[in-house]
């Protein structure tokens, strides 16, 4: 490791149920190590004892440390600090809140700042001295409270209002997002920096043939690929609704969806969904794949007519990100986040009129072609390296003023 650059600490976040947190890290680490030799930091993971980290991350780590064990926490303690006003807790931080086995750890290895997500440590258990980078993803339990538990939207609550005691800078994904800090966390507004990340795909991505895997899947050639989540937000029934309709005009169109398949917030979304494909006898035109590797969704996207991206709400759409970088025509639901990401060739509609989406699914089924755009692809290529240096820069440009 160069002891002259500037050594920052990474707390791992996403897993099998969570991808985007994983993809973020990968993301940011990758613009990272694409800067100048005397830009580009010290990168440190830290990781769960027992845990690995994930293998795309590996080749942009400087060193993976377990976080140490802490003690048992004192839960009298942390329920009177809970129940103090803002400027004596603080006060009684230190009497109350010994200096972390975590903390000791990153001083001895000259951490000069911390990034975690908002969701990783519960900032009552921790005490550090040295700045804090904390990214909050989006203020989704503020939007849709519907898709939460009160004990959820309690937590967040808690968890955000500890990262605008503590935060030095918490990074926001889009401008949207900072609006909604100005609405729900003023004292977050007041720290945020607004960081877009930019997605980064397999290098190897173009050398492949995207056809090859259709035998795999027992796909059609022509289809929309919807490549999310299957949670409430992320609006798969009002696809349903609208290939309800589109069908009637041609009922060849299809419709490949993967992703994790468990929403522990509405465990009866997915009986719902499958209840309403069955009902409106659309089984052979809307195709579930379920969590799938990473490189075969990148090949379904480029043999795909067009990628579908219909969620009332996002943060900052990793879908969006990954569409602009490879160079695929979308279509999207017109939300102000979405707009804010401006995919080049987007169609837009209403996410909450299946007429609407049906008018436009009929229109790309006809109009579009199965695989690979060349043109777009090349200027999505040539564009890439501009926007990753941009988003490393931003985020040294972040980490240089808490440093």
């Amino acid at each position: 490791m160069n002891n002259k650059k500037p050594h920052i600490a990474f707390i791992n976040t996403g897993g099998i149920e969570w991808k985007a947190g994983t993809y973020y890290l990968r993301n940011l680490f990758f613009a990272l190590k694409s800067l100048s030799d005397n830009v580009k930091p010290n990168i440190t993971l830290l990781i769960n004892p027992g845990s690995k980290p994930d293998e795309s991350l590996i080749s942009y780590i400087d060193r993976v440390i377990e976080i140490p064990k802490e003690p048992h926490p004192n839960r009298i303690k942390n329920l009177i600090l809970r129940r103090l006003p803002d400027n004596t807790y603080k006060s009684l931080r230190n009497a109350f809140v010994p200096k972390s086995n975590l903390s000791s750890l990153l001083n001895k290895i000259k951490v000069d700042a911390l990034f975690f997500d908002v969701y990783t440590l519960d900032l009552q258990k921790y005490r550090f001295n040295l700045p804090l980078l904390i990214w909050i993803p989006d203020f989704q339990h503020k939007h849709i409270p519907e898709a939460f538990t009160a004990s959820d939207i309690s937590r967040r609550d808690l968890r955000f209002s500890l990262a605008s005691k503590y935060a030095s800078k918490v990074i926001l994904s889009s401008h949207d997002s900072l609006d909604d800090s100005k609405i729900f966390f003023p004292a977050i507004h007041s720290k945020a920096e607004v960081l877009p990340f930019v997605s980064t795909l397999p290098m190897d991505l173009y050398t492949k043939t995207p056809f090859e895997l259709l035998s795999k899947y027992n796909l059609p050639e022509r289809f929309i690929y919807l490549p999310n989540q299957f949670w409430k937000h992320k609006n798969h029934l009002i696809v349903v609704e609208a290939l309800k309709i589109a069908i009637k005009k041609d009922p060849k169109i299809k419709i490949v969806c993967s992703g994790g398949m468990n929403d522990y917030r509405d465990p009866g979304y997915l009986p719902k969904l499958f209840t309403l494909v069955s009902e409106y006898n659309v089984r052979e035109n809307f195709i579930i794949l379920g969590i799938i590797p990473y490189d075969h969704l990148i090949q379904l996207m480029r043999q795909s007519l067009a990628i579908l991206q219909p969620s009332i709400f996002e943060g900052w759409s990793s879908t969006v990100e990954e569409v602009k970088t490879l160079g695929k025509q979308i279509i999207i639901s017109d939300i102000p986040v979405h707009r804010e990401q401006n995919p080049p060739g987007a169609h837009f509609f209403n996410p909450n009129d299946p007429e609407n989406l049906s008018s436009v699914l009929i229109k790309v089924f006809k109009d579009n072609h199965p695989g690979p755009d060349l043109m777009m692809e090349t200027k999505a290529q040539q564009e890439f390296e501009n926007r990753v240096t941009k988003f490393g820069n931003d985020f040294m440009k972040i980490l240089v003023k808490v440093i």
